[in-house]
């Protein structure tokens, strides 16, 4: 965990509306939550400041969540990874 027990978590994703609701509902004295929309910003950081969590979106341009999660556990092995993803299908579409 991050310093006095404060948990530091990071939250990818390249949508700025997404990034804002899921800040929003974390947001607690004991949580330090920081976001990036941008892969390669988000690998800096967790190289230097190894968070303790990140919340990555699986579908973004460039590097993926997937590559994104490959990628920071070269880094930060210790940080946990949660897959999200905003993605939705109309109704149409999921009853094919």
């Amino acid at each position: 965990m991050g310093s006095l027990g404060t948990v530091n978590i990071i939250v990818i994703d390249d949508e700025i509306r997404s990034l804002q609701a899921f800040v929003g509902n974390v947001l607690d004295a004991d949580i330090q939550c920081v976001y990036f929309s941008d892969g390669d910003k988000f690998l800096a950081y967790a190289r230097e400041y190894k968070p303790d969590c990140a919340f990555l979106d699986i579908n973004m341009p460039g590097k993926n969540g997937v590559e994104l999660a490959e990628a920071v556990t070269e880094v930060s092995p210790e940080t946990k990874i949660v897959f999200i993803s905003g993605y939705a299908q109309n109704e149409k579409e999921i009853a094919r």
